[in-house]
């Protein structure tokens, strides 16, 4: 399967790999001991970054008899290479120096939102004006190199900038 990753121009079915390709004799037997472990088909998905980065995701299910239309692979296809891209994103190098630092309010209001607060919500839990929060947002996004709010939640959570738990947290009286 890993030699098809690397030609196939998109996603596939299992079954379909079965069909049309000669499979070597460990790859056969993978195929033919599946369904004694409940998999029963499969599909996979080749993924191309930049500069020659590769990378495959494959699923399988343990629907005997499930086929998998054209559509589920588009819809499959263009979902996991949205994962790749934020996966990638992820581990990019931040900033010059390699460090980025946050303010303690960039890192409240990261904080809040890590926790399914919005931005007035956060306006209102740390007294100040949805622009304030506004602003620190953007100061977040820059200094973590992203474009919303969820990507600068996991990625600050990754590089150990923020610890989402509710009871670090000061509600302001």
């Amino acid at each position: 399967m890993r030699q098809h990753m690397l030609v196939a121009k998109g996603a596939f079915a299992w079954n379909d790999l079965t069909a049309v390709k000669r499979l070597n004799t460990g790859h056969a037997r993978i195929f033919l001991e599946g369904p004694a472990t409940a998999l029963h088909n499969g599909i996979g998905i080749p993924l191309r970054g930049p500069f020659g980065a590769f990378g495959g995701v494959t699923a399988a299910s343990s629907i005997a008899g499930a086929s998998v239309t054209k559509d589920v692979l588009a819809h499959v296809h263009l979902l996991s290479h949205h994962f790749y891209t934020l996966f990638q994103e992820l581990e990019q190098k931040p900033g010059k120096d390699g460090e980025v630092r946050l303010t303690e309010q960039e890192r409240e209001v990261l904080t809040w939102y890590s926790l399914g607060k919005s931005q007035p919500e956060i306006a209102i839990i740390l007294d100040v004006t949805p622009h304030v929060v506004k602003f620190h947002l953007k100061g977040i996004f820059k200094k973590l190199n992203v474009h919303n709010d969820r990507v600068a939640v996991l990625k600050a959570t990754a590089m150990g900038l923020i610890t989402p738990k509710s009871s670090q947290l000061k509600i302001s009286d």
